[in-house]
């Protein structure tokens, strides 16, 4: 990572390659949803790229990875539930008077 943060952009291939198959497997345990775990994937190691600059070396570099991941996931989740709640509440706006 610290190769990755210092401009060598060969570096995120390696992590990409050591680490993408466990992500992309905890995010489909997550959410069960190829779809959904595509997106949350990408957007992980986007987020990643985005605060590459953040990272302290002096911490390991999966637990900083996995954290970054949940955040994601923590995002999407939050989303989904704005998402079905507005759903709900134009459901019963268009509900016929009882």
């Amino acid at each position: 990572m610290q190769a990755y943060q210092n401009g060598d952009d060969r570096a995120f291939n390696i992590l990409f390659e050591r680490h993408s198959s466990r992500v992309y497997g905890f995010l489909m345990n997550q959410l069960k949803n190829r779809a959904a775990a595509d997106d949350v994937f990408q957007l992980t190691f986007l987020k990643l790229h985005q605060a590459r600059r953040h990272y302290d070396p002096s911490f390991p570099f999966a637990p900083w990875l996995f954290t970054v991941c949940k955040s994601v996931l923590s995002d999407h989740w939050r989303k989904q539930k704005t998402i079905r709640e507005d759903s709900n509440d134009i459901a019963l706006e268009n509900a016929p008077d009882q």
